[in-house]
C-alpha cells in the first residue's frame, strides 16, 4: 500500500487525510460532498500514490454518494467502522474532536487493519434495505386497497366472499371486475378505481422482488438455497448481517 486515505463525510462536507504505511501523515484537505466536490476529491486522490487505499466512515450515510463514485471509477474503496476510528481517535494524545483529525484516524485504521470489507457490499447492503422497505410499503399499500374494495363489495353483493376471498390475487380480481359488470354506481366505480390499484401495486411488487433477487445473487449468498427461506426474508437477513458485521455498538465515552 502507497498510501491510505480516509474521508470523514458529513452532509455537505468530507475531510479527507492520507498517511503513509506507518500512519505518518502526509497531506490532507476538505471537499464539498456534492459532485464537484468528488470530482475534486479524487483528482486530489490520484495526485498522491499509484498504490493507494480509501476508507470511508458511513458510506452508507452521508459518504454513501462519493462512495459510489470512487467505486464506479476504479479505487479501492473500504468500509471503516465508527469504533475502529473511536479507538484509533483515542490513541491520540489531543484531545476534543475535529474533521481533519478524524480523517486522519479513519487513514490509520485503514494502514494498520487488512480485513476491511469492500464499500461495495456495504452499497448493495443500503440498497437492499432500501429497496426491501419499498416492497414493504406496496404490499402495506395493496392490503389497503384490498380491503377498501372488500368493504364496498360487501355493501354491493353481499355473500360476495365466498366466491371472492382474495382481493389480491389476478383470478379473483377478475372474478370482482365481472361481478360489477353493468353496474354504474358510485360505489362500484370506486370499487373498479381500487381494483386497477390493486393490479398497478401487484405489477410493482412483482418488480420490486424481482430487483431484490439479482441483488441477493450479487451479494453471492446462498441463503435462498436454504429451504423455507424466500427472496424477501432472505435480502433482510444478508442486509442485516452485513450492517451488524461493521456495526459494534460503541460506549458514550469511547468518542
Amino acid at each position: 500500500m502507497g498510501v491510505a486515505i480516509g474521508i470523514d463525510s458529513h452532509k455537505g462536507s468530507l475531510a479527507a487525510a492520507a498517511v503513509d504505511e506507518v500512519g505518518r501523515p502526509r497531506a490532507s484537505r476538505e471537499f464539498s460532498n456534492d459532485p464537484r466536490g468528488h470530482r475534486s476529491l479524487l483528482r486530489w486522490i490520484r495526485g498522491l500514490s499509484d498504490g493507494r487505499t480509501v476508507g470511508i466512515e458511513g458510506s452508507g450515510n452521508f459518504g454513501a454518494g462519493v462512495s459510489r463514485y470512487l467505486l464506479a471509477v476504479g479505487e479501492d474503496v473500504r468500509e471503516v467502522p465508527a469504533n475502529l476510528t473511536c479507538r484509533e481517535r483515542n490513541r491520540k494524545t489531543s484531545k476534543g474532536k475535529s474533521d481533519p483529525q478524524d480523517a486522519i484516524a479513519i487513514a490509520r485504521v485503514v494502514a494498520r487493519e487488512d480485513g476491511l470489507g469492500s464499500s461495495a457490499k456495504e452499497q448493495l447492503s443500503d440498497d437492499l434495505k432500501v429497496l426491501v422497505d419499498y416492497r414493504d410499503q406496496l404490499v402495506r399499500a395493496r392490503t389497503k386497497a384490498a380491503n377498501r374494495i372488500h368493504k364496498n363489495l360487501a355493501v354491493l353483493y353481499p355473500g360476495y366472499g365466498a366466491r371472492i376471498p382474495k382481493m389480491t390475487a389476478k383470478c379473483h380480481l377478475a372474478g370482482a371486475t365481472k361481478l360489477l359488470r353493468g353496474d354504474s354506481s358510485v360505489r362500484a366505480d370506486v370499487v373498479r378505481h381500487h381494483i386497477g390499484e390493486v393490479r398497478r401495486l401487484n405489477r410493482d411488487i412483482a418488480d420490486a422482488t424481482r430487483q431484490i433477487e439479482d441483488m441477493l445473487k450479487q451479494s453471492g449468498t446462498s441463503l435462498m438455497q436454504l429451504q423455507g427461506v424466500g427472496v424477501v426474508t432472505a435480502a433482510k437477513f444478508w442486509a442485516n448481517s452485513a450492517t451488524a458485521e461493521k456495526s459494534v455498538p460503541r460506549q458514550p465515552s469511547e468518542c
